[in-house]
């Protein structure tokens, strides 16, 4: 258990010096030892490792190449973050994942490749949770609002072509929206 913790303060802070000091990014990325580590650990069930992982994957991913490489890994790793953004996971741990899935969408190249493994599961999980947000509004938690954001901001992977479309529609994203036309936000 030691260990667990030990592993999600240095995630933590190295995850923070990624985001402020740009330099530092390729040797990280390009560490093979610490990506392999990254995926042993990952598959601990512990949500605050879940989320220790995706911030230090985000942190990663916002250089390009970093995000390029972490798609190296293919359908395996786009499944696991489909996986966090379910809801059957908790409200954190989906916010963690939205937020890597955008910083992987970031160009029509990244996200096609993301999408090509993964396209129906991730609109779902996009639809699920502003579903929620429409379902849950009386009893509305800051978690349920900011899932509902991070999702709505993956949702903007519409402005690149694809079959992705598609399957906006057919899981109704036309009567989500409209649900959200009609809440009374006062």
């Amino acid at each position: 258990m030691e260990s667990i913790k030990y592993f999600q303060r240095i995630a933590s802070l190295l995850s923070r010096i990624l985001w402020r000091w740009l330099p530092s990014r390729y040797r990280v990325w390009n560490d093979a030892k610490l990506l392999r580590v990254l995926e042993v650990i990952r598959a601990n069930s512990d949500s605050s490792v879940k989320v220790a992982v995706l911030q230090l994957y985000s942190a990663l991913a916002l250089c390009g190449n970093g995000a390029e490489r972490l798609l190296e890994n293919g359908e395996n790793f786009i499944k696991m973050v489909v996986h966090w953004m379910d809801s059957t996971q908790p409200p954190f741990v989906r916010i963690e994942a939205f937020k890597l899935a955008q910083l992987l969408k970031m160009s029509e190249q990244r996200c096609s490749k993301m999408l090509r493994f993964c396209c129906e599961p991730i609109v779902q999980a996009i639809i699920g949770a502003l579903r929620e947000f429409n379902l849950l509004f009386e009893d509305i938690t800051q978690d349920t609002i900011s899932m509902a954001v991070e999702a709505g901001c993956l949702a903007l992977i519409t402005h690149w072509a694809g079959k992705h479309h598609i399957y906006f529609w057919k899981l109704e994203i036309g009567e989500v929206l409209f649900d959200f036309c009609s809440i009374e936000f006062l």
